[in-house]
C-alpha cells in the first residue's frame, strides 16, 4: 500500500525523486518551478540536490521534498541509497534523445529497489525543440503504461510549458493516494 512520509491534520510531506539520464533537464525543471527561470548553461548534478516546495491539493497543505538525482552512470552504484523512501518518482527523458527514453526501464528498476511502493510519472522534457523531436507522444505513453506509471506529461523547462501543471498534478495524485489509504 502507499506510504506517506508524514501526515498531521491536513498537512502532508512527501519525498519526490526526480530521476533520468544526464542532461535531460531534471535540474532545469526544478529550477523553473522554484524560480520561474531558466539557465542556458548545463551544470551536472553531483550526487543529489534537495529542495522543498510548498503547495496545496484540495484543502491540504503539501510539502514536497524534491531530490534531484545525478543522471551519470557513474552514480548508479549509490543511486538506490538516494532513492530509499521515495514516495513519488518523476522519471524525465529528453524528447530529442531516443536513448534517454530507452533508459527509463533502468531508472524505474532502480527506484523500485529503493522504494517498492513508489508512485511513478513519466515526463518528456524539451517539448519546445519541435524540429529536433525524435520521440512521439504515443511512444512515451506506451512506455508509461507498460511500466504502470500514473501518467505522462510533456514539459519545457526553457519556456516553462507544463512545469507548474506537473507539480500540481503530482501534489494532487499524492493527496489522492494518501487520503485513500488513511
Amino acid at each position: 500500500m502507499f506510504k506517506k512520509m508524514e501526515a498531521k491534520g491536513s498537512q502532508f510531506r512527501f519525498k519526490v525523486s526526480v530521476i533520468g539520464d544526464y542532461a535531460v533537464g531534471k535540474t532545469s525543471i526544478i529550477k523553473r518551478y522554484m524560480t520561474d527561470s531558466f539557465d542556458e548553461g548545463y551544470k551536472a548534478t553531483l550526487g543529489a540536490a534537495i529542495s522543498t516546495f510548498k503547495t496545496k491539493a484540495k484543502d491540504s497543505d503539501i510539502s514536497l521534498q524534491v531530490w534531484d538525482l545525478a543522471g551519470q552512470t557513474s552514480f548508479r552504484r549509490v543511486r538506490v541509497q538516494y532513492l530509499f523512501g521515495t514516495d513519488f518518482a518523476i522519471v524525465v527523458y529528453d524528447l530529442t534523445r531516443k536513448d534517454s527514453l530507452k533508459c527509463v526501464n533502468e531508472w524505474v528498476d532502480d527506484v523500485r529497489k529503493g522504494a517498492p511502493e513508489v508512485l511513478l510519472y513519466l515526463v518528456g522534457n524539451k517539448v519546445d525543440l519541435k524540429e529536433d523531436r525524435v520521440v512521439t507522444k504515443e511512444q512515451a505513453e506506451k512506455v508509461a503504461k507498460k511500466l504502470n506509471m500514473l501518467g505522462y506529461m510533456e514539459t519545457s523547462a526553457k519556456t516553462g510549458a507544463n512545469v507548474k501543471d506537473l507539480f500540481q498534478t503530482i501534489s494532487e495524485l499524492l493527496h489522492q493516494h494518501t487520503t485513500k489509504s488513511i
